[in-house]
């Protein structure tokens, strides 16, 4: 990566206040995520002449994630929905103004299934206070450990700090991983200019919609007009698993796993880094198939990916619900 390719006035390791006059905290991962853009670069998802706007991009979410982790000030009663709102506002009024216009669309949400916000080990893949907040505007109880996917795995992993044991869930927005393997040039789902017409989450429906179309017999289209969505490349089914369960309680479920390749790579050049998506779908008690989760995979882990077992089971932190 050329030298001049570097951000000039910040980079991925500056630390300021933000608007809200709260000191961001120091990012012990600043190096990991300053050598995940960087191989970003070198597998050809970011071009070396996009890295320092990138990257600017990078650096905002990257401090917005971290404002979150940290939460407000102690109080006996924190009230961290309305707290949430007001770091967008003062923050990131772009992304507020993405996210209300998904959480407007009622047909768009209804797309989408439930997903956990913590992983196995505990940590919280969605910042608790974001998670309140996305509970408070869809009117449902904001104590629970499941909420909406469609909302979490957007904004929710997008401002999510904590390391997984495949990442950080954000990269796939911030580095364009998910992007890449669609061949969607640019910052999306991110980019829409001024006055969007539709969201972050509407964004990233669309796209799925076109490659990997959930099995219902009601459509949604995006609300969309003056701002074209954006059009993935033809994409490849490599492979289809579905997978049928039944919870504790006696609640059915059917899930359905789709890897994808872009129509325009071969096996080989598909063959380094996570080149493939995953698609994940979940219908619950025989009722419409819902989206839970997309994300990228490599050509390694889908040589590993097999057949459902003969105790199948929830995956990729997807939830039934109540």
């Amino acid at each position: 990566m050329p030298e001049s390719a570097e951000p000039q006035s910040r980079t991925v390791d500056d630390h300021t206040p933000g608007a809200s006059g709260q000191q961001l905290p120091p990012s012990a991962a600043a190096e990991v995520d300053r050598k995940h853009l960087q191989t970003a670069v070198t597998w050809g998802r970011i071009r070396e002449d996009e890295f320092a706007e990138l990257a600017q991009t990078y650096l905002h979410y990257q401090e917005l994630a971290e404002l979150f982790d940290a939460g407000p000030a102690p109080s006996p009663d924190p009230d961290l929905a309305t707290w949430a709102t007001t770091i967008l506002q003062l923050e990131s009024p772009d992304l507020l103004e993405l996210l209300n216009l998904d959480l407007a669309d009622e047909a768009l949400l209804d797309r989408w299934g439930s997903s956990t916000t913590t992983e196995k080990n505990g940590s919280a893949s969605v910042p608790q206070a974001l998670a309140q907040l996305f509970a408070t505007r869809l009117g449902s109880h904001a104590g629970l450990d499941y909420g909406h996917a469609g909302l979490n795995h957007t904004y929710g992993y997008l401002l999510s700090p904590v390391p997984t044991e495949f990442g950080r869930k954000r990269h796939r927005w911030t580095s364009q991983e998910v992007a890449h393997t669609l061949g969607i040039p640019g910052k999306w789902p991110l980019s829409q200019g001024p006055s969007p017409q539709q969201g972050m989450l509407a964004e990233v429906t669309a796209v799925l919609e076109s490659v990997a179309p959930l099995n219902r017999p009601d459509a949604w289209s995006s609300p969309a007009t003056a701002t074209a969505t954006a059009h993935a490349l033809a994409m490849k089914v490599l492979r289809e698993l579905p997978a049928n369960g039944e919870s504790t309680n006696g609640t059915r479920w059917t899930a359905r796993t789709r890897v994808l390749r872009r129509a325009d790579l071969t096996a080989e050049q598909a063959s380094k880094g996570d080149q493939l998506l995953l698609v994940y779908s979940l219908s619950v008690d025989a009722g419409l198939e819902r989206y839970i989760t997309a994300f990228p995979v490599s050509a390694a882990w889908y040589a590993e990916l097999k057949d459902p077992d003969e105790n199948p089971h929830l995956k990729y932190n997807a939830s039934l619900g109540a």
